[in-house]
């Protein structure tokens, strides 16, 4: 029941699976959506700008200060971390303008929309990179950070490489639930390695157990998509009403 809504920690209950942390995340950051869209400022990219560098500050400052962190103490790491994940996903909002009034790149920026985005994007890497004072703290420390590569790995792919394979773009539309379901999947089949009578299963090169579990997360995920997910979707749009400003409003290529 503490699940159910995607807000375990309000509950004070453990997540059904531990990587389900980040829907409560999800659900931040579309309630913040909500709240500047009423304010009528989401379609204002200062205000964007202003809550990406102000998120990543706050992130850095929380994960920077062994004080502050003494008086969070007892706060999961999912909320201190929440400053740091709405910058980003506030960093892709702002991305969105840029990349829509640019047509993707191809006609370039006269304005400073793109060279604002080219420092908020500096502040995101840098910010990520240093999280936690790691170089003060343990100098030995690898640099290797998801908030580095993530944000890297993005621009590559959507502003160079322009990949449109029919098949990455299917697994596009599943992603979600194979986010949601590749644990599931990926669990039974360790436990069964796992058991002391199927010592005969273990030993075996990496992609032997890696291949059959993305395979079987596919197919599982695709499943749920077409039978769970997607008839969901419609249902919520019918239930939600389309606005006529909706109309003609389709996603980035």
């Amino acid at each position: 029941a503490g699940n159910a809504p995607m807000w375990p920690t309000i509950f004070q209950q453990p997540e059904v699976m531990g990587l389900y942390w980040t829907l409560e995340t999800e659900l931040a950051f579309y309630l913040s959506c909500w709240v500047i869209w009423r304010c009528g400022w989401l379609d204002r990219p200062q205000v964007l700008a202003g809550l990406v560098v102000g998120m990543s500050l706050a992130w850095f400052a929380v994960k920077g200060s062994t004080q502050l962190l003494a008086t969070l103490d007892g706060m999961p790491g999912a909320w201190k971390n929440l400053p740091g994940h709405l910058g980003v996903m506030f960093w892709g909002a702002y991305f969105r303008i840029v990349y829509d009034e640019s047509e993707g790149f191809r006609r370039k920026l006269h304005d400073r929309k793109f060279w604002i985005l080219v420092g908020l994007t500096l502040v995101i890497l840098a910010v990520g990179g240093s999280r936690q004072f790691r170089f003060f703290i343990h100098p030995s420390c690898s640099w290797f950070s998801p908030y580095v590569v993530g944000p890297c790995l993005f621009l590559c792919w959507t502003v160079w490489l322009r990949v449109r394979f029919r098949a990455l773009v299917w697994l596009g539309q599943i992603s979600y639930s194979i986010y949601l379901f590749h644990l599931v999947v990926a669990t039974p089949l360790l436990v069964f390695v796992a058991r002391p009578e199927n010592a005969a299963w273990r030993g075996w090169p990496v992609v032997c157990y890696v291949a059959p579990a993305i395979a079987l997360s596919i197919l599982v995920s695709a499943v749920i998509y077409y039978a769970v997910e997607r008839p969901t979707i419609s249902l919520g749009r019918r239930l939600a009403g389309r606005r006529p400003g909706d109309f003609g409003v389709q996603a980035a290529p």
